[in-house]
């Protein structure tokens, strides 16, 4: 059982999160194969990253039929991920794809509840759903926002970040290995991190962009150009398919695939780092003006009013 209040990953075992373990390539591409996402070289993307070039600029909408079958065709083709063969066989990543919004809609409205590695204290919904009451919105389509796939071709790689708001993260691996390296925020400073300019204007693009991040590349030559890295205190954790990672708010992490897989990923809220939902349920909304920043702080004062009349320690932050 992973405690409200943790302060170190934790990798739950194989078989602890039934509810997601079919959803492999072959589920993806035979339920929504038509479906379209974003596919980039550097993902996800950053919240102030309006231009960028080379090829971690790259970026395209691909349907996710055609996606998989790029995965397995890499996978076959260079499974070590020859430097050499880096342009013939050039990775983009197909991450954080929202269809629990989208296509899995009517399934998600009928298991959401189980959509929750066991043990694991998440309020967010409770948080979701005073939000709606206050904004007038449907809270499950708020909550569906939190869920998220990704479907990765070997070799791909996760830009280094830490949620936005300091949410907490799990990831179920349901197919293929993935590798992560996790950081502590107390190395922030060790991985140069900044943040990002959070954008005005669209839901979508204020909510799905990272806006803690690092320029740090772990596999690339340039990492040499920042000597405090050697300093950073990294450790790694390999997720096998049926594993899950339960990963603080606050925490870096870097990941790379290391076989065509899948993961699900879900960010939430509770007792713990509770001061920071209103500012990420901010994000769904469409504009931001004085009203609404008003509600917004009223809505934060709520939740911390919900805290304590539960009894809930609270740690700050």
């Amino acid at each position: 059982r992973v405690p409200a209040t943790f302060l170190s990953p934790v990798v739950l075992e194989i078989g602890a999160f039934s509810a997601v373990s079919s959803w492999n390539l072959d589920f993806w591409e035979r339920n929504y194969g038509e479906m379209p996402w974003f596919c980039r070289a550097r993902s996800r993307a950053a919240a102030d990253e309006a231009v960028a070039t080379g090829p971690e600029a790259v970026e395209i909408c691909a349907r996710v039929g055609d996606y998989v079958e790029y995965a397995r065709t890499l996978g076959s083709a260079d499974p070590a991920c020859s430097p050499e063969d880096a342009m013939a066989h050039f990775r983009v990543h197909m991450e954080g794809w929202p269809v629990f919004r989208e296509a899995l809609w009517s399934t998600f409205c009928g298991m959401w509840k189980g959509l929750a590695p066991p043990g694991v204290e998440d309020l967010t919904v409770r948080w979701v759903q005073m939000f709606a009451d206050k904004f007038h919105c449907d809270w499950l389509e708020t909550l569906s926002r939190y869920y998220t796939v990704s479907l990765a071709a070997p070799g791909c790689v996760s830009r280094l970040r830490r949620e936005n708001n300091g949410a907490h993260l799990w990831v179920a691996q349901t197919e293929g290995r993935r590798l992560f390296f996790l950081f502590p925020p107390s190395d922030s400073e060790r991985l140069y991190a900044c943040d990002a300019q959070e954008p005005a204007g669209a839901a979508g693009d204020g909510f799905d962009a990272a806006v803690g991040v690092s320029p740090v590349d772990l596999f690339a030559a340039g990492a040499r150009r920042f000597p405090l890295l050697r300093d950073a205190r990294a450790s790694c954790a390999m997720l096998e398919p049926g594993e899950t990672l339960v990963l603080p708010g606050g925490w870096w992490w870097y990941s790379v695939a290391l076989e065509p897989g899948v993961s699900v990923h879900h960010r939430f809220y509770n007792r713990s780092n509770f001061r920071g939902v209103a500012k990420d349920l901010q994000a769904t909304l469409e504009r931001v003006g004085d009203n609404t920043r008003a509600m917004v702080a009223e809505l934060q004062e709520e939740i911390s009013e919900d805290n304590e009349d539960w009894g809930l320690r609270v740690q700050d932050e």
